[in-house]
């Protein structure tokens, strides 16, 4: 029989408690565990999917003006790694968003993606929670364009040459030069960036700002959503000698002498030559024209011409399509006023300017040439102008 004392003694005895306490407390450690990498997981998978539905609804708003979007969006999510309906992830495409500011928009506005994963849990699974869906949203839109001056050539093409006091001054949008960049003499040049997939090269008193950055990849054609307005070649006439001049279409356009020409606002189909010599002057607001013969517009009149600022042609000026190839030749004296987008994405488009001249424009052409003493600033900085040249950026 033990001794009270040594009962007294094993009853106080605190050796081993520690022991106890750490194997009573290992279940709940390893529930905090499992806890810590369910919580963490899911806030992992939540910016997987975040990042998975930023990238495809900017793919999505790339495409809305071909109507491709829900195809790029899943496109963009399968290049990231998710297909939808696999592995229990899901892409959803909402055109306009279903929720947030910009729900009920025009389908051709905003664009919402949700991208969601049901993600397999650890801990939760002894609760009856197998799998959490974890989901993301984005919305995206157009917006202004992060460029004004496209030439669209290979990298062996002349792209953009720059002789003699040319002056550029785009310094809220960037260049895109497929081809090569060349400047020559007091030319200036001033972008927020500029891409050349050629060489670059200057000589003499040249200014240009930022260094131009060679070797870029191909830019595609930003407007080749835009199409030709369609027309009946039978119902083209020629030009009467009333003035002003209403929208239609043209068998040619031809100035001379001192001879004057307004034209009234509207889409002007040129189905022949559009020429303008001597001192003859044209003159037209919230007018497109669209060329499909050769334009020279080289006299020493005053060349007054505006883009419309609504409609299909928004911003255009001049629309040449793709399948004509004729060179532009186009000179603004002083007094001349020239705004709007010029677009001739298989045309080498030669621009002089002078003193004196209002020129707002942005050029998608196959080359450019300036030469004289032209300037210009964007058509994107003009107030109240918008341009067509759009990207597409994240809204929500």
């Amino acid at each position: 029989m033990r001794s009270p004392t040594l009962l007294r003694r094993i009853l106080h005895d605190e050796s081993g408690q520690a022991l106890v306490f750490t194997l009573l407390c290992i279940p709940v450690l390893a529930g905090f565990l499992g806890l810590a990498v369910d919580v963490g997981d899911l806030f992992r998978t939540k910016r997987q999917m975040q990042a998975v539905a930023d990238a495809a609804a900017i793919a999505a708003a790339a495409e809305l003006n071909y109507g491709n979007s829900t195809t790029a969006a899943t496109g963009a999510a399968t290049q990231s790694g998710y297909t939808s309906g696999s592995n229990g992830f899901t892409l959803t495409v909402n055109m306009p968003p279903q929720s947030g500011p910009h729900a009920g928009v025009t389908p051709n506005g905003y664009v919402e993606v949700i991208a969601s994963l049901a993600e397999p849990t650890y801990l939760m699974k002894l609760f009856n929670i197998p799998t959490v869906t974890v989901a993301a949203r984005a919305v995206s839109t157009q917006g202004a364009g992060q460029g004004c001056i496209y030439t669209l050539g290979g990298p062996s093409s002349p792209g953009i040459s720059m002789n003699g006091n040319t002056t550029i001054n785009v310094s809220t949008c960037g260049i895109s030069d497929n081809g090569n960049l060349s400047m020559v003499g007091n030319a200036s040049l001033t972008a927020k960036s500029i891409g050349v997939g050629g060489s670059y090269s200057s000589t003499k008193n040249v200014t240009v700002s930022p260094t131009p950055v060679s070797g870029i990849a191909p830019v595609s054609d930003p407007l080749a959503y835009l199409a030709a307005p369609s027309y009946n070649s039978s119902s083209c006439v020629t030009m009467p000698s009333t003035n002003p001049l209403t929208p239609g279409c043209y068998n040619g356009i031809s100035l001379g002498g001192n001879s004057s020409l307004t034209l009234s606002s509207g889409t002007y189909i040129i189905n022949g030559n559009f020429s303008i010599s001597g001192k003859a002057s044209i003159t037209g607001t919230g007018v497109t024209l669209v060329l499909l013969g050769s334009t020279s517009i080289v006299g020493t009149g005053v060349v007054d011409l505006t883009a419309p600022t609504s409609g299909t042609y928004s911003g255009i000026l001049f629309y040449q399509p793709s399948t004509n190839t004729n060179s532009i030749t186009l000179v603004g004296n002083s007094g001349s006023t020239i705004e709007g987008v010029q677009y001739a994405p298989s045309a080498d488009v030669s621009f002089t300017g002078n003193s004196g001249s209002t020129i707002y424009t942005d050029f998608v052409a196959n080359s450019l040439s300036l030469v004289g003493n032209s300037s210009f600033q964007s058509y994107a900085s003009l107030p109240g102008a918008t341009s067509p040249i759009t990207t597409a950026v994240l809204v929500e």
